[in-house]
This record gives structure tokens, C-alpha cells and sequence, in this order.
């Protein structure tokens, strides 16, 4: 049951020119990692008429999971981007921040943070906004990414995800997100289990974006 874990990320397609994405991370790993995953993927769905404003979205969803489970927190970060307005609007609980690579290859680090999930029932998150254009490209990816380690126990970091980013775009959210493992592999070395779940995922804006 090693392979259950706590990563996990969730799709709202429901309103047209409109995308809504989760990434999350729980910690542990298992089933019971994996039976938390399931209960924020439920307070998700259920925040999707309100997903226009991502950091009432990760407010509402903190409220009603505190209490629920003990011994465990939740990151996330909620993002919703609209074609019709060129935007992307994001709130993050505890998880780092998309990475938006722009057209002309210039890398943004997107930042904006609140509390961790199911800590405090009163917590409030706040949503921040950033214009897109044709050409671009978010990542949302979990901290077991820029956390794995090599041999020499140096962190795969923020800057190597930016610096692969910025190399180029080409081919498909799906071939850059294959690409982006075949390198934290390479890094880590291919006999080295992952001490902790790995989550990307990588959005294309070309009109309605091309996910992954």
C-alpha cells in the first residue's frame, strides 16, 4: 500500500471558459493519507459555485474540514483561470504557489500563502490575481518536487523547476510534465525511492488552456 498517498489534484470544468484547478498534499502517506485526500477532493466539489473567488473556496473548505480527522494538516493551492477575463486567480493554503512561464520565456514565481488546512476553523485566505496571455504556462506542483533530495542531500529546489521552465516550452503540458520527472529522477538517482508524493501539473494558455 506504499503507492496510496496524499497527493492529489482535482479539475472544475463545469462553466464554460472557465478552468478551475486544486493541487493538495496530505500529510502521511497510505490509507490514511489517501482517505483525507478524498474528504478535500468532496470539500472541493462542493465549493464550485464559488470557485470565481478561490480564496473563499480554501476558507469554506478549511471550515468544514477542521475536526474532521487528527494527526494530520493539508497544503493546497486553488486556482480558477478564465478565459474571457485572460486571468488567473489563486489562494494557497500552506503549498507553494504556481510557477507562470511567460511567452517571451521570463519565469514569475507567483506568491501568496495563507494557513494550512484544518489548523484553525477561523482562518481566512485571501486570492491574488495575475494576468495571462496566449503562450503561457502555470505549473502547480506539490513541495515533494522542489523537497526531493539527491545523494549529496541537496533539494531539487525552486531554482532548477524555474530553470526548466524557462529552457522552453515545446511539445504538450503532458510531455513537459513527463520531462520535468525524468529530470527530478535523473536528480535523485534511479535507485532512490522518493521520501515524499510528487504532484505536477502543467496548464497551456492557447485560448481555452490544454491541461495535464
Amino acid at each position: 500500500m506504499s503507492d496510496i498517498g496524499g497527493d492529489f489534484y482535482d479539475f472544475d470544468t463545469q462553466r464554460a471558459n472557465r478552468l478551475g484547478v486544486l493541487v493538495a498534499d496530505v500529510t502521511g502517506h497510505g490509507v490514511p493519507a489517501a482517505l483525507v485526500a478524498s474528504m478535500v477532493k468532496i470539500a472541493f466539489a462542493a465549493e464550485a459555485e464559488r470557485l470565481d473567488d478561490p480564496g473563499l473556496v480554501l476558507t469554506n473548505m478549511n471550515r468544514t474540514l477542521c475536526g474532521r480527522f487528527a494527526g494530520a494538516y493539508v497544503t493546497a493551492c486553488c486556482g480558477v483561470i478564465d478565459e474571457l477575463k485572460s486571468t488567473l486567480r489563486y489562494s494557497s493554503a500552506g503549498h507553494p504557489a504556481p510557477l507562470l512561464r511567460r511567452s517571451d520565456g521570463r519565469v514569475e514565481q507567483l506568491d501568496q500563502r495563507g494557513l494550512l488546512l484544518a489548523f484553525d476553523a477561523t482562518a481566512q485566505y485571501a486570492a491574488a490575481e495575475v494576468a495571462l496571455n496566449a503562450g503561457d504556462r502555470l505549473v502547480f506542483f506539490s513541495d515533494g518536487l522542489v523537497e526531493a533530495c539527491n545523494a549529496d542531500d541537496e533539494f531539487f529546489g525552486d531554482a532548477r523547476l524555474a530553470h526548466l521552465l524557462a529552457a522552453g516550452t515545446a511539445g504538450t503540458p503532458e510531455q513537459f510534465a513527463d520531462q520535468i520527472v525524468a529530470e527530478l529522477r535523473r536528480w535523485v538517482g534511479p535507485d532512490t525511492h522518493l521520501q515524499d508524493d510528487v504532484t505536477v501539473v502543467v496548464v497551456d494558455i492557447a485560448g481555452w488552456p490544454r491541461a495535464s
